[in-house]
């Protein structure tokens, strides 16, 4: 925001008004311009673009339970003539109850969007999408396998580039050359201090321009718990998404998803008073659920389920551990299910039982192993 400032704005001003032109006008005001016009902006249609409609925004949004919807000319209108030019239509699309909260839809976003858009969340949303960090991967796979594979996949990682930078940084100081400022901090702190620069956050950007020529790997569990098909190929399945064919290959897949998701779902820290936190454990999402309710409201408007401040983080929290709780059950029941296949790992009697352990929640899953 403050780069957008000094980069557009003021030379706007400058350049427009002459000097002293929006000497009234601060970073603040600006901040606020524009929060107003990200949270409230409407898509007319793609002559118009985003405008600010009156009106229009007096309507709550509830996702997948909108009763009106705005609609601008399309662009057989536009050539009939059908409509006056400016005119908006508002359109009902499902009854309304007497009485009842008429709601609009700002579009069709997961809790991570409607947080860092609009400042809410809501805690049946379905389309909240739970990105893996690289870190989390490798840290299951080990970090060269994990690199090698993202390489041999033909995808770009910002983590590798992180390694990269840091070996540049390593061998600078070697070098005694003091580029980056390296050799002023002569503790090799000077590392440390870019990073808190914003480093990582400028190279995700870049990844996401494909500077390399690389798509980055995208890691990602979808509300329904199904992987993205780049974290199912690096964690082991083949290139159209399959798990392996061979059962020992297979359990040691679902092993493998089972161990990222756990390492995943122990990247929320504790709640307060929440449970889990004495016992060591991290807590299943109904019973985040139950502490949401019990210590937040929520929005009176927004159909019981939308929160805001810290209420709509923990909506989010609840929203993403129930889409990694379902990958887990996935996980499990591929698990089972090459069990029943036969061969390798399961099927047929006399066979001694054992329980796989060392994930959230233990015991999981009780496979029949070969005598």
């Amino acid at each position: 925001m403050s780069e957008d400032y000094e980069a557009i704005v003021r030379p706007f001003f400058e350049e427009e008004g002459g000097a002293g032109a929006g000497e009234g006008f601060t970073e603040e005001d600006f901040a606020a311009a524009a929060s107003v016009v990200a949270s409230r902006a409407f898509r007319v249609d793609d002559r118009h673009g985003d405008g600010m409609v009156p009106v229009a925004d007096l309507f709550n949004h509830r996702t997948d339970a909108e009763h009106v919807r705005i609609y601008g000319e399309d662009e057989e209108d536009a050539e009939k003539e059908s409509q006056d030019n400016g005119v908006l239509e508002m359109l009902l699309i499902r009854p309304v109850c007497r009485g009842g909260e008429v709601f609009n839809t700002f579009g069709v976003h997961g809790n991570q969007g409607l947080v860092h858009k609009y400042g809410f969340a809501e805690l049946d949303n379905g389309h909240t999408v739970v990105d893996v960090p690289e870190e989390v991967v490798a840290g299951v796979l080990g970090e060269e396998e994990y690199l090698e594979t993202v390489a041999a996949l033909g995808l770009g990682s910002s983590l590798a580039q992180r390694s990269d930078d840091e070996g540049d940084d390593a061998d600078g100081d070697d070098d005694g050359d003091g580029e980056d400022g390296d050799e002023e901090d002569g503790d090799g702190d000077g590392a440390d201090e870019e990073d808190e620069d914003g480093g990582e956050i400028e190279l995700a950007s870049e990844d996401e321009e494909g500077e390399d020529g690389l798509r980055p790997v995208d890691l990602e569990v979808a509300p329904d718990g199904s992987l993205s098909l780049d974290l199912r190929r690096v964690l082991g399945c083949d290139e159209s998404g399959q798990p392996p064919a061979d059962d020992s290959d297979a359990v040691e897949f679902y092993r493998v998803v089972m161990e990222v998701l756990s390492a995943r779902l122990w990247m929320y820290p504790p709640l307060e008073g929440g449970g889990g936190e004495e016992a060591g454990e991290t807590t299943p999402s109904s019973s985040d659920e139950d502490f949401l309710k019990r210590n937040h409201a929520p929005c009176v408007a927004g159909g019981g389920t939308t929160y805001v401040g810290v209420a709509a983080a923990l909506a989010l929290r609840v929203a993403e551990k129930r889409a990694l709780e379902r990958a887990f059950v996935r996980a499990v029941e591929g698990l089972r299910a090459v069990g029943r296949g036969g061969g390798g790992v399961g099927g047929g009697g006399g066979k001694r039982r054992k329980v796989v352990s060392g994930t959230i929640y233990d015991p999981t899953v009780v496979l029949n192993l070969e005598d």
